[in-house]
């Protein structure tokens, strides 16, 4: 007869102790080891008696001091035989992760696969309701030496435990003997310490919510944080979690602090729920805890009113009652698989919650908590379901990096499912002492804390007119030159602080992209269009001395005449945006500041004699390569392209670069150089520039 053995039993187990473990930070599995600090224990192994029953295809049933196994005719295949024994009771199994109770083993030894399931019954007299319902199998491990979670699932008839088993070794029942901690005590915690450093200069205002209120649910407190960041330090006052969201002002949380590091069981259970059920705007706090959060200047400038506000909700209360769960069980979260189920739980019980109304009613709201819980336990231990194989990924991974012996693994991976067990049948009336009487005073109303300050200012000079809307760029220079920090002092009217005309002149720089008639429009309704109309006079004579005289500054947005190939386009920063500058070549003006040149200064004279000042430069090109001969513009105010005309057209040369201008007058002296190659065949150059109908010319030219 070739051997087939099943071994079976029962386990209660009960958590005995918790080693240190630091508090998870992210959303993947925590990273710190969770080697035993101790070898695991042994395991009992089944004491099998010589008590052996022989069944054949007729089937029978067959009764033992505490074991009853029933075969169904045609079970056993025709012809072939099993043996059945049964053993002495296991017992109670002190672990490394906790305390269980176990009981009669049970062995089938076949030849052949059984045709149909067998029945065992345990009578099970003893066990209280939370200790039935951790009930789970194990089969014995013989390579191993220890007891391993099978899924086959037991169920209770009064106190007789039934399982429907089909494959055999050697087969028991365990289940958790923890003791049930009882009631959180009421108490409260001290205020929250911060420094008295003055806080960042862009916060015009704060809101506690606790002040002089010592019985107040959150206490809150406010300090400087590096980077212009504002700490907010949150002490939860009461015995039951508390979810702080944000709820205005577009703001995310800089970072979090979940306080201090204290190991024990109930921190790690927390730290799980961190990782399952914060978001950067939702951030949970434990029964009396102290947490911090920072706050970061808002990115755009303007007022804001930022606010986070501190409710109880069903995310709070599934934290909780998870907690207050695995607390009740005694369970040893420092067990890798016992971590994975928790925070799976967490993760499908957050998922289960989301949408939910925000429940005010005690037993609407415990019971889509309970109801949550209870179907994710139930889902965990299905190996094939969504979190059912989130548990056993994140349970491989955990052990893997605990580097656990086989034996302790599978310790670990029993005593988990018996707390996922457990949570399957947890009730509303269990908790409701809990939702009754910690609750009460939350369900009232959330508190608030919040920050009033002015979000970062941008650039100044640095914003895109849209050249056609005198409304949206009114707004967009108003934000640009009004909301620097330099002028929040609002005791002050703007057009009074002594930088402001400076100011003023940099911020109408963008609107040199536009038309003179726009700006020249925009400037006439300013003083109309804007609160303080002394300091939009400012900003208008800003703007029509831009419309008055060319700068460096603005020649270096200016519009380009067409060269190199190259079509006439709007220089930034002195240059014509091209894809790839080695490969098309480039366009830049010779002033401080533009790419790839060597900068002339400005020559400005009234070239036409029309009473307006005319502005020259020189441009550098190419089209890939080699430079070529460069071209001289005009610039009238604005600046506005008057005209242009290239060097090539004088000289027949490879390259033709300015070396000076020279203002003489109503006239502009000009000279360069003329060259092949790499310097080859030079040749120096004197002339005059003209303008005349629009048209530029160079006049007069000789060697020199």
């Amino acid at each position: 007869m070739r051997l087939i053995r099943l071994g079976l039993c029962l386990l209660i187990f009960a958590v005995a102790g918790c080693n240190q473990q630091p508090r998870a930070t992210t959303d993947q599995p925590p990273t710190t080891p969770t080697t035993p600090t101790t070898a695991p224990s042994v395991e009992k192994q089944p004491q099998l008696a010589d008590n052996a029953r022989s069944f054949d295809a007729s089937g029978g049933r067959v009764e033992w001091p505490g074991v009853t196994v029933a075969v169904p005719a045609g079970a056993v295949a025709a012809g072939h035989t099993i043996k059945i024994r049964s053993g002495s009771e296991v017992g109670t199994m002190t672990g490394l992760y906790g305390e269980e109770v176990a009981g009669h083993p049970v062995a089938v030894d076949h030849d052949q696969p059984l045709r149909s399931t067998l029945t065992l019954s345990w009578s099970v007299p003893n066990l209280a309701a939370a200790q039935r319902a951790s009930v789970v199998l194990a089969r014995w491990n013989e390579d191993a030496r220890a007891w391993a979670f099978t899924p086959e699932r037991p169920v209770w008839h009064g106190t007789v435990l039934t399982a429907a088993v089909r494959d055999f070794s050697v087969l028991n029942w365990f289940a958790d003997i923890g003791q049930t901690t009882g009631q959180i005590t009421g108490t409260r915690v001290d205020e929250p310490k911060c420094n008295s450093s003055k806080l960042p200069s862009w916060v015009t205002g704060t809101v506690d919510p606790d002040q002089g209120m010592s019985a107040s649910a959150i206490r809150v407190c406010f300090e400087p944080d590096k980077d212009s960041r504002v700490t907010v330090r949150v002490a939860n006052n009461r015995t039951f979690s508390q979810q702080m969201s944000m709820v205005h002002g577009g703001q995310q949380w800089a970072w979090t602090w979940q306080g201090e590091d204290e190991y024990d069981p109930k921190w790690i259970v927390y730290n799980l729920a961190h990782l399952a059920l914060d978001t950067s705007t939702r951030h949970l706090i434990p029964p009396l805890k102290a947490h911090a959060v920072g706050i970061a200047r808002p990115k755009a400038p303007g007022s804001y009113h930022i606010e986070a506000r501190t409710s109880v909700d069903p995310f709070s209360v599934l934290a909780d009652v998870v907690a207050f769960g695995a607390d009740e069980s005694g369970v040893a979260v420092k067990s890798p698989a016992v971590t994975a189920a928790i925070q799976a739980l967490y993760e499908c019980g957050g998922k289960e919650l989301l949408g939910k109304p925000n429940l005010r009613d005690v037993n609407e709201l415990g019971g889509a908590v309970v109801g949550a819980i209870g179907g994710c336990a139930t889902e965990l231990m299905d190996p094939d379901s969504e979190f059912g194989i989130r548990f056993e990924n994140l349970s491989r991974t955990l052990i893997a990096k605990g580097g656990l012996s086989q034996t302790a693994a599978i310790q670990s991976n029993r005593i988990a499912r018996e707390l996922t067990s457990a949570f399957r049948v947890i009730t509303l009336g269990k908790i409701l002492f809990y939702l009754s009487d910690q609750l009460a005073n939350a369900i009232v109303g959330p508190l608030s804390w919040s920050i009033r300050g002015r979000g970062t200012p941008q650039v100044l000079g640095r914003w895109t007119p849209t050249c056609s809307s005198f409304d949206t760029d009114s707004n967009r220079l108003y934000q640009n030159l009004a909301l620097q920090d330099r002028f929040a002092d609002t005791s002050k009217e703007l057009w009074q602080f002594k930088d402001f005309a400076d100011a003023a002149g940099t911020a109408v720089e963008p609107l040199e992209y536009c038309s003179q008639a726009h700006r020249a429009a925009l400037a006439g309704r300013l003083p109309s269009d804007w609160g303080d109309p002394k300091a939009a006079g400012i900003v208008a004579a800003a703007i029509m001395k831009s419309l008055s005289g060319v700068t460096v500054k603005s020649l270096l947005r200016a519009q380009a005449p067409a060269m190199c190939e190259h079509p006439s386009g709007r220089l930034v920063n002195g240059g014509l945006p091209v894809a790839d500058p080695m490969m098309q070549g480039f366009v830049s003006i010779r002033l401080k500041g533009a790419p790839y040149i060597s900068p002339l200064p400005l020559a400005t004279t009234d070239l036409n004699a029309d009473g307006v000042q005319d502005t020259v430069v020189a441009f550098d090109c190419s089209a890939g390569g080699v430079t070529w001969p460069e071209t001289i513009a005009v610039y009238g105010p604005g600046p506005t392209l008057i005209a242009s005309v290239d060097l090539g057209q004088y000289v027949e040369a490879e390259h033709s670069d300015v070396q000076s201008f020279k203002v003489q007058g109503n006239r502009i002296a000009i000279k360069w150089m003329s060259y092949h190659g790499a310097d080859f065949d030079r040749q120096d150059w004197n002339g005059y520039l003209k303008l005349s109908n629009g048209k530029l010319t160079v006049t007069d030219s000789k060697h020199s």
